[in-house]
C-alpha cells in the first residue's frame, strides 16, 4: 500500500469525523430553529466537500477519488434535505469553478448520491412506522 493514499485516506475520514464532531458539539442543540440548524450544516457540509476535493486520492495517472460520495449520501440519510442540498449546491459551484472534463459526470453523480441517500431515508421512516 502506498504511503501517499494512507495519508489521504486518512485525511479524507479525519474531515468526515470533524464533520459529526460538529455537528455534535455545535449542532445537537434542540433550542436552535430546525431551519436554521439544517442551513448551517448545509454551509458546513459544503466547506467539508471543498476540503475533500482538494485532498483527493490518484488512483491512477489522472483519476482521482475522494469520498464526498461517502459525505453526501451519509448527510442526506441522516442531516437531511436542506443540509444535503446547499452543500451539494456548493460542491456543485466548486466543481464548475475547478472545470475540467468530468465536471459533468461528478455533478451527475453528486446528485445521485443525494437522491439515493433521501431515498433511503423516506424507505427506513417508512420502515420504522410499520
Amino acid at each position: 500500500m502506498n504511503i501517499e493514499m494512507l495519508i489521504t485516506l486518512i485525511n479524507n475520514a479525519a474531515l468526515l469525523i470533524l464533520l459529526g464532531v460538529f455537528y455534535d458539539v455545535l449542532l445537537s442543540n434542540n433550542k436552535i430553529n430546525k431551519h436554521l440548524r439544517g442551513t448551517v450544516l448545509g454551509f458546513v457540509v459544503g466547506l467539508v466537500g471543498i476540503a475533500l476535493m482538494l485532498n483527493p486520492w490518484e488512483v491512477f495517472p489522472g483519476l482521482f477519488y475522494d469520498s464526498r460520495s461517502i459525505l453526501l449520501s451519509v448527510v442526506s440519510l441522516f442531516f437531511g434535505f436542506i443540509p444535503a442540498v446547499i452543500g451539494a449546491i456548493i460542491m456543485i459551484v466548486y466543481r464548475l469553478y475547478v472545470g475540467g472534463i468530468g465536471s459533468l459526470l461528478n455533478i451527475i453523480a453528486m446528485i445521485a448520491f443525494i437522491a439515493i441517500g433521501l431515498s433511503w431515508r423516506k424507505y427506513h421512516e417508512k420502515l420504522k412506522k410499520n
